[in-house]
């Protein structure tokens, strides 16, 4: 027997390559090379094949660890390999090739909870939540602090005591000091009593009734100067209103709103009982909310960033985001706004980089939206074809990059052929300049150049046409970072 393997006899290499198929890692032309070049047969059937092409950046450290290039990177981080060279791409190198929270090294950070709001002991997300929890009004909540009250205090955790009370003047009667109102419930006398006797120059005893007043000796009610009151008058359409609360009544609203938009604000009395305020009932998509304050909170939203969106001359629905507001950035497209590019890429499901692409490369917004989320070509080999013909997969190929000039613009083309470069491009009739070539099997060859087309997808320039050039997919514009790093991609 001519070829002897694994203690069986064959006559034929053809035969024992076929009666050992499932065992053999490459193909017979493969195996026949081998022998040729003093291989044992054993060697030459089983000895796995190394890629003919190897895409090469030189060695990188990640955490310590050394890896000979980008794609093994990504794979023990489990990333995409795009994503590792974009980051390249940008000037990241060693640990910054792989994102923080990617890292084995990364450990999260304690939860910060200094902007968390506090009170009573109880973590609450925001001011607006407790006062909701614990059943006060918003607009309540920021006077009270406003006035000086503690965070506690204003949520009513804590009790406030009467500032009329804690404010007075306070007599001593009997050595215990106390305000009037507390001596008049002590020793039972009325507090207009005291109030009155003391403007007629009554000591503070002689005023309780525990020391005698001699007649004549303090003055009359009548000769006691009175500070008076200035008088309201609150004047709105023509008709006069000599208090708050005929006003407030008038227009259906409470007293002390008018009183504070008025006193407080400086609101004029119009303008007061005019004004479209948080308590007034609004309805938004056929439901009725009671006030702007219940319609923020329905909506994901606090008054205060409700009322602020409002004051920007907007309406209620593009304040609440239900409808889109349109700006500088906006888009009109089809007769619907978008904010911004952006957002029209998002909603068309095109990558915000093709969309600008495109459209920089002259097509209009309409054509590049047209276009779907990718142009692709495989051109005249595909892997279904190659994966089928073991032969013309195995045939020796080329992978070049040139620089290409169409139309007088530069571009750039990726392409393979089985044919010389020079003879592939100079059917193309146009000018061109080689800047790197591969050489190695045709499937070597597709496989590379899918993946350099899958890394330039947002770059292609889709302003060249099937009916300028055949591989019209391939062509892209690039700047010079991505020359160089393309050329380093394909090696030396």
């Amino acid at each position: 027997m001519k070829y002897s393997f694994q203690g069986k006899g064959y006559t034929t290499l053809s035969s024992c390559y076929e009666d050992n198929k499932e065992e053999v890692t490459v193909c017979i032309a493969t195996v026949r090379q081998r022998l040729k070049e003093g291989w044992s047969l054993e060697q030459a059937l089983l000895h796995p094949k190394k890629k003919t092409l190897t895409t090469r950046l030189g060695e990188h450290f990640v955490e310590g660890k050394a890896y000979e290039n980008l794609c093994s990177i990504a794979q023990e981080y489990d990333m995409p390999f795009n994503t590792i060279y974009k980051r390249y791409s940008r000037g990241c190198r060693g640990d910054e090739l792989v994102p923080l929270k990617k890292r084995r090294a990364y450990t999260a950070p304690k939860e910060d909870n200094q902007h968390r709001f506090v009170a009573g002991g109880v973590e609450y997300r925001s001011a607006a939540e407790a006062c909701r929890r614990l059943g006060v009004k918003y607009v309540t909540y920021r006077n009270r602090i406003r006035n000086g009250h503690t965070i506690e205090q204003a949520l009513g955790i804590i009790a406030v005591e009467d500032g009329r009370v804690t404010r007075g003047k306070k007599y001593d009667a009997d050595g215990t000091y106390r305000t009037i109102k507390e001596l008049a419930e002590f020793f039972s006398v009325p507090e207009p009593t005291i109030r009155d006797r003391l403007q007629r120059g009554a000591t503070i005893r002689q005023a309780l009734g525990l020391e005698e007043i001699s007649n004549g000796s303090h003055l009359k009610q009548c000769e006691v100067q009175r500070t008076k009151r200035a008088a309201i008058r609150l004047e709105v359409d023509g008709e006069i209103f000599r208090s708050y609360k005929a006003l407030a009544d008038k227009y259906g609203l409470p007293q002390y709103t008018v009183r504070q938009r008025i006193v407080d604000y400086g609101y004029t009395p119009e303008n007061a009982v005019k004004l479209d305020g948080k308590s007034k009932p609004i309805t938004v998509e056929g439901v009725e909310y009671p006030s702007k304050a219940a319609l923020a909170e329905a909506y994901g939203l606090t008054p205060a960033v409700l009322l602020a969106r409002l004051a920007g001359d907007v309406t209620v629905e593009q304040a609440l985001g239900i409808e889109q507001r349109e700006t500088l950035k906006s888009i009109d497209f089809e007769g619907e706004i978008f904010c911004s590019l952006t957002d029209l890429a998002n909603k068309k499901n095109i990558p915000i980089g093709a969309l600008r692409s495109r459209i920089k490369s002259g097509l209009s917004l309409k054509e590049a939206i047209d276009a779907g989320d990718r142009i692709r070509n495989s051109g005249r080999y595909n892997l279904t074809i190659l994966e089928r013909d073991e032969h013309l997969a195995h045939q020796s190929a080329w992978l070049y990059f040139v620089r290409i000039v169409i139309n007088g613009k530069e571009r750039f083309k990726i392409g393979i052929t089985t044919q010389t470069v020079a003879d592939r491009l100079k059917q193309e009739a146009y000018e061109f300049a080689t800047i790197k070539v591969v050489r190695g099997t045709l499937m070597d060859c597709f496989i590379l150049e899918q993946e350099i087309i899958d890394l330039l997808s947002d770059k292609r320039d889709l302003g060249v046409t099937s009916s300028m050039l055949d591989g019209y997919s391939e062509v892209f514009n690039l700047d010079d970072g991505d020359v160089k790093f393309i050329s380093d991609f394909l090696g030396a």
